[in-house]
């Protein structure tokens, strides 16, 4: 191994760790609130499973809370509008041993995370398309990329029309949504 890639797999480790790190303090933040109050434990709040590991305002832990609760089924998922590749819905569903596929229409982000997540992508865990994804093509990127039917979840948020990509999902039943309000 190049000292280079070492120097970079090292820094990957200790970002993941100081992430996790956080993670472990969010709980027991969380768990000290749902100690002192009551109205915060009714059991249909998902608020209260928030958690920002990776992603941008607590979804880490709201997806984690709702597949504890639905189960995890195959631990598929499609995410438009990735990013870095380093802050989005989906990353730490990767890091849980889940795989499935990326979308960004940014060529330099593309190349980024093809250079950053490359043990991801080369254990088939990660694919990843540099395409915009419309309306009009959302299925054709769906059987192209292999995603199942009933795939676990999608992330949409492509800064734009979300929502007609979302509808425009008539072969495929994700079981869970996540979908940026525009």
């Amino acid at each position: 191994m190049r000292p280079w890639t070492r120097l970079r797999a090292h820094i990957e480790t200790a970002r993941f760790e100081a992430r996790a790190d956080r993670q472990r303090e969010a709980q027991r933040r969380r768990e000290e609130l749902l100690a002192a109050d009551p109205t915060l434990r009714d059991p249909r709040r998902l608020a209260v499973h928030e958690l920002q590991v990776f992603s941008q305002n607590g979804e880490d832990g709201v997806i984690r809370e709702i597949f504890r609760r639905l189960g995890p089924g195959g631990r598929r998922f499609v995410e438009f509008g990735c990013g870095n590749g380093v802050e989005n819905n989906t990353v730490f569903l990767l890091h849980q041993g889940w795989q499935g596929v990326w979308f960004d229409a940014d060529r330099a982000l593309v190349k980024q995370i093809r250079r950053s997540h490359r043990h991801l992508l080369s254990a088939g865990l990660l694919d990843i398309a540099c395409t915009p994804v419309t309306a009009a093509n959302v299925e054709e990127l769906f059987a192209r990329h292999d995603v199942p039917t009933e795939v676990d979840l999608v992330s949409i948020d492509i800064d734009s029309d979300d929502y007609w990509v979302w509808e425009a999902l008539r072969h495929w039943r994700p079981r869970v949504v996540v979908i940026e309000y525009n």
